[in-house]
């Protein structure tokens, strides 16, 4: 951080979104750091009550011609580690999607129930209360 007080730099213009991990090349570092990331930011906000929520995420094909799309994305979060429950994307109906998201207008998609979003502001002070602490 370049500023005096800790998080109000660069650090808090971010999006505060807890990525799952599904969009990289399989076994890339970024795949890789992104799945354990999550896993081990996900620890740390319980641990330090670091407010959060899996609040998840929908990817949606707005037309048949789409779904094949989310099969390929839903292939690709199980080569990068996302599988079991809880991390596992999960496919849905139109009407499934909808009981998540009534606003949503989709012929399918799928639910990445490990996205999410942390307060970084909170973040960044607990980060920092750990490290004065060690």
């Amino acid at each position: 951080e370049s500023e005096n007080l800790t998080g109000s730099g660069t650090s808090s213009r971010n999006s505060e979104v807890v990525h799952a991990g599904i969009y990289y090349t399989a076994g890339s570092l970024k795949a890789r750091a992104c799945v354990e990331g999550r896993r081990a930011l996900y620890s740390f906000c319980e641990a330090y009550a670091v407010p959060y929520s899996r609040c998840g995420k929908l990817l949606v094909a707005t037309e048949e011609g789409e779904l094949a799309q989310l099969d390929a994305v839903a292939e690709k979060a199980r080569a990068n580690g996302l599988s079991g429950s809880g991390e596992a994307l999960v496919r849905l109906t139109s009407a499934e999607a909808a009981r998540l998201e009534p606003e949503v207008r989709c012929v399918g998609a799928l639910h990445s129930p490990s996205t999410g979003i942390v307060d970084s502001h909170a973040l960044m002070t607990a980060l920092l209360a750990d490290a004065e602490r060690h």
